[in-house]
């Protein structure tokens, strides 16, 4: 190789780890630099469920509020589902002997959700926004699931390259984990259940081993990676139990463990990266998380109320932020949150349970 080839190379290389560690930094800039801002709330209206099916910890199916990079939001009111955007306002799709739930929504409006008829009998299916506009009259593309039974499967989350991911019922109410990915193709794995996928398909969710339940991540090259208490690694050890762990798009699963703190049962928080092996542990005042966003924000709830953690900080109630007249509501807890820093909910408004949507105002 000819000293010329390799100054462009050194060169080249020189260049691009500035590049990297210049990334790097603003990330970190980006982050420590965050502060919880104000919000304005946004009534999305009632409901009849009850918190516990809205609760993102409910399983195998959550009928949680969800939001989009465009600020477009689904959720249900019982009967129905609705969507949601600030320009046109409200979509309802109810058909007369039919319940239909919205379960999430993508960065293209496209939204997934079921149909359950009066003889019980579920239809999963995802919906563009271009077919016209969400029209009654307009039937959705329904998903298959060629040899089972959709009344047993339950789908979580879809990602922007349709990736799908849930579970499905076995014998004796057990679960197995499933996932379609884009080319429709439907993938059971052998144990656990998933919860979410990020942008670029990697899941999260737990399985049970000998040394209980334990989060994991499947990621689409790298394959199946469990949390283990290797203390070595600063996992941790002496868990009784994990929580429902949520992932962000740079892969880091965020969640909660109870293990003995001062002779004590006691509620950790932890950030987890299993391609980095990192594992650090978060003090979050017994926060359950619900959610996260490209700036690892958090949400979830904390003693019956909607709470956010910025830069690993203990959680603050979200209603002491709340700009305007809102001493009516009960803010219970948070379950999505996107990039843009928009969170959505439910609560309690005048004694009933109601949806509800915080814009950040600075």
């Amino acid at each position: 190789m000819s000293l010329k080839v390799r100054s462009v190379i050194w060169t080249f290389l020189f260049f691009g780890l500035i590049t990297c560690h210049d990334l790097s930094a603003r990330y970190t800039l980006e982050h420590s630099t965050l502060e919880v801002p104000e919000y304005r709330l946004i009534d999305l209206g009632p409901t009849q469920l009850s918190p516990r099916v809205l609760s993102r910890q409910c399983w195998p199916l959550t009928l949680s509020p969800r939001i989009n990079n465009r600020g477009q939001v689904v959720g249900n009111r019982g009967s129905c589902g609705f969507f949601w955007d600030a320009c046109r306002g409200f979509f309802h799709y109810a058909k007369k002997g039919e319940t239909t739930y919205f379960v999430d929504i993508i960065n293209d409006g496209t939204l997934m959700g079921c149909v359950v008829d009066a003889c019980g009998f579920t239809k999963w299916f995802v919906w563009s926004e271009s077919q016209t506009y969400f029209n009654s009259d307009v039937e959705p593309t329904y998903i298959a699931f060629p040899g089972l039974f959709d009344g047993d499967i339950f789908l979580r989350s879809m990602n922007d390259s349709r990736h799908i991911i849930g579970a499905r019922r076995l014998e004796g109410n057990r679960y197995r984990s499933m996932y379609c990915n884009h080319d429709g193709k439907v993938k059971d794995m052998k144990s656990g259940v998933l919860l979410g996928v990020n942008g670029y398909g990697n899941m999260v969710g737990t399985q049970t081993n000998i040394r209980g339940e334990q989060p994991f991540v499947w990621n689409c090259r790298a394959g199946l990676c469990v949390i283990n208490e290797d203390e070595s690694s600063g996992k941790p050890a002496g868990v009784k139990k994990f929580g429902f762990p949520v992932i962000a798009d740079d892969n880091t699963v965020f969640g909660s463990y109870t293990s003995q703190k001062h002779g004590r049962d006691y509620v950790h928080g932890y950030h987890w990266n299993s391609d980095e092996g990192v594992f650090g542990t978060i003090d979050l005042n017994k926060m359950k998380i619900s959610a996260v966003n490209r700036l690892h924000i958090l949400v979830g709830s904390q003693d019956n109320h909607a709470v956010i953690s910025v830069n690993h900080n203990k959680p603050v109630d979200l209603a002491d932020h709340v700009k305007g007249p809102h001493s009516r509501w009960h803010l219970i807890e948070a379950t999505d949150v996107n990039d843009l820093g928009q969170i959505v909910g439910y609560g309690k408004y005048r004694g009933k349970i109601h949806l509800f949507l915080l814009d950040p105002i600075r």
